[in-house]
């Protein structure tokens, strides 16, 4: 389990794809939060789109960031399995010219390694973001 330590909530700034995570996590609990402003629990300001500031329980956004934390090692898993099927897959098995010039086995190893990666998510669980423990499967020649 991944614990995010936060001195009276002022210490943590991880970024989750290119967000802060403070602000993913209060996007996620608070739903009319239109404007978000600050990177710490104790600089944060939040506006609804009325431009009224919303109160924050910091307890729950804390919460809300241990989660999204804890989540993250399998979205990153998910997001690189995505990016390879759209990369190396997908251009040969949707190019109907390419697929028919292959052989039966080739074939049968491209939908092979195409189920190998589908299947990423449920066969294997990442212990960090940079799926250090994952084993890809080897992409056809």
């Amino acid at each position: 389990m991944v614990v995010v330590t936060i001195s009276k909530y002022n210490k943590h700034n991880a970024m989750y794809g290119g967000i802060s995570m403070i602000h993913e996590a209060i996007r996620e609990l608070y739903s009319n939060a239109c404007s978000i402003n600050g990177d710490t629990i104790d600089t944060v300001e939040v506006w609804d789109q009325d431009g009224n500031l919303v109160t924050l329980n910091n307890d729950n956004v804390v919460a809300k960031m241990n989660e999204l934390i804890q989540a993250n090692p399998m979205k990153m898993l998910r997001m690189e399995r995505d990016r390879l099927l759209k990369q190396e897959v997908d251009p040969i098995v949707s190019n109907t010219l390419r697929w028919n010039d292959m052989t039966t086995e080739k074939q049968t190893e491209w939908t092979n390694y195409r189920t190998a990666l589908l299947d990423l998510p449920s066969n294997q669980t990442p212990v960090d973001d940079d799926l250090s423990n994952i084993t890809f499967p080897t992409k056809p020649s």
